[in-house]
This record gives C-alpha cells, sequence and structure tokens, in this order.
C-alpha cells in the first residue's frame, strides 16, 4: 500500500484546525459555512459498530463485483480505529478499497475539510464524500457514513495504476463500496 491510502489521521487533524473552508454547497443541506455550524440530515437509525471487525463488511459476493481480494487486516490503534483493506492489483486497474470504523468522532467533522466536502446518502444514511489532503485528486474517493453519533465508517477508493482516472469514477467506485457495506450491516441487523 502506498503511504497516501490511509492517512486519516491527518485530515482529521487539518479539518479540526481550519476553521474556514469550501465545502461544496448541497442544497436544502447544512454545510460548515451554514448558520450554526456543519451538520447532517438525520440517520434512518443508529448502527453500533464498536468492536466490529471493518474485514467482515464485505461479503465474498461483494467482493467478487469490486473485483478485488483481501490484502491485509490491521489491529486496532490506540484511537479506536480499526482498518481492512481490499485491492486489485498487479494488473489494471491497480485499485484497491479500505474500510475504517472510527469510533472517536462523527462523519459530520468530515464537513470541515479544507478540501471540500460534499453531503450524500448511501442507502438511506448521510456520508460525507471527500478526499485526503495527500493524494491525488482524480485517482481516490473517500466516503465517510454516518452510522450514529460520534462513530463513522469510512470507505475509501484509491487508484493506484497507471491508467487515466477521473474523480467521478473513483467516487463512484467508493460509493458502490460504501452501498455494499451498508448493506451488509442491515442484513445482519435483520433490516
Amino acid at each position: 500500500m502506498r503511504a497516501r491510502a490511509i492517512p486519516t489521521f491527518a485530515v482529521v487533524a487539518a479539518a479540526l484546525i481550519v476553521s474556514s473552508c469550501s465545502p461544496a454547497p448541497v442544497v436544502g443541506v447544512p454545510t460548515a459555512h451554514s448558520p450554526g455550524g456543519a451538520s447532517l440530515p438525520p440517520r434512518p437509525g443508529d448502527i453500533v459498530i464498536d468492536g466490529l471487525d471493518p474485514c467482515s463488511l464485505l461479503a465474498d459476493e461483494q467482493l467478487i463485483q469490486l473485483d478485488v481480494g483481501i490484502s491485509a487486516n490491521r489491529e486496532p490503534r490506540r484511537d479506536g480505529r480499526r482498518t481492512c483493506q481490499w485491492r486489485h492489483t498487479p494488473d489494471e486497474p491497480r485499485e484497491g478499497y479500505v474500510v475504517e470504523i472510527h469510533i472517536a468522532y462523527g462523519a459530520e467533522v468530515m464537513l470541515r475539510n479544507p478540501l471540500g466536502a460534499d453531503v450524500i446518502r448511501v442507502a438511506g444514511f448521510p456520508a460525507v464524500e471527500t478526499q485526503t489532503l495527500y493524494a491525488p485528486r482524480e485517482e481516490t474517493c473517500q466516503i465517510f457514513l454516518d452510522v450514529a453519533a460520534g462513530r463513522t465508517i469510512q470507505v475509501s477508493y484509491d487508484y493506484l495504476g497507471n491508467l487515466p482516472m477521473i474523480r467521478e469514477v473513483a467516487c463512484k467506485k467508493a460509493r458502490t463500496a460504501a452501498e455494499f457495506v451498508i448493506q451488509t450491516l442491515l442484513t445482519r441487523a435483520g433490516g
């Protein structure tokens, strides 16, 4: 994995430090520039993610659709983040997905990303679509799913190959993986 694939701590730190940014406005959805600060629309319910293994959030059938295989499961970090990644290599498209569970902050923190952020919905749940500070804009997309108060699941797509990539495609791939994650969670919960 390249060093730029999971620098989430840097994005969060920058988002907390930077107080004036320019997130992309979404009609009818408050942004970081809205009166009263950043917020997200309501969730359809809460999903408990504490102690959850991120490698269990994409089923075998979903991995086949994404055309990737599991490559790493990291031990929980001191801040409670748990990470799993899947890659398609060595042939093109050289791409990968990362799922990271955050229990120290909610998705709304990412609305303050200095590189901008869009509020979207993924399988009915509010989410923030943004990018990392350390990766080319066209090759990556990160989605922070708002699953409970102070809890978020980050789903990232990262293109590592030599072919042209555009942001719209990168974000479409990240949204597909994020939808799979929510589907898996709702299926487990019986929803």
